[in-house]
């Protein structure tokens, strides 16, 4: 696991990967990020407040995990606990099975 200083520039390393509009600056008028700010962040090794997290996570269309971490979002499915998988486990509390489904289709 990345820890410290390395993780934030893992964060900012994948933002430049991924980033359609050529530039920083460009990423941030799209998004209404302030670009100092932004300046500032990078160079001082810090990743940004979850709100501007998500408004780059959107512009960049990936998910916030992604640029937390590098890796790829995991359905709920794919979750197993003493060999039961998560879906297995959900369907049989049913309250919880509708709020799943909908969380799921949305």
């Amino acid at each position: 696991m990345i820890t410290g200083i390395r993780k934030q520039k893992a964060f900012w390393a994948r933002i430049d990967e991924l980033n359609p509009f050529g530039s920083v600056t460009r990423l941030c008028e799209e998004t209404g990020i302030d670009i100092n700010r932004v300046k500032q962040q990078r160079s001082e090794g810090y990743v940004p407040k979850w709100k501007d997290q998500l408004a780059l996570a959107k512009a960049l269309n990936c998910s916030l995990e992604y640029l937390l971490t590098g890796e790829k979002e995991q359905e709920a499915d794919s979750f197993s606990l003493n060999g039961k998988s998560f879906r297995e486990r959900i369907d049989k509390i049913s309250p919880f099975k509708t709020v799943f489904d909908f969380f799921k289709s949305s």
